[in-house]
C-alpha cells in the first residue's frame, strides 16, 4: 500500500529538519549507534493484481 504523502517508507512532508550527531545524542540521551541498518535492504514492490468482473 502506497500513502497519499510518501514514497515507499519514507515520508515527503512535512520535511524533516537535519540535526547533527551531537543534537541526536542530546535528543536520545544516550550514545547513538550511526551503522545501524547498514547493508538494510527494504522489500520488494508487492505487485497485487485483482480480478474485475465482467458484467
Amino acid at each position: 500500500m502506497v500513502s497519499v504523502g510518501a514514497d515507499r517508507y519514507r515520508p515527503q512532508s512535512p520535511p524533516w529538519p537535519v540535526i547533527t550527531h551531537e543534537q541526536l545524542q542530546d535528543l536520545a540521551g544516550a550514545t547513538v549507534a550511526t551503522d545501524c541498518g547498514t547493508g538494510y535492504l527494504p522489500r520488494a514492490v508487492e505487485v497485487v493484481l485483482h480480478r474485475v468482473d465482467e458484467r
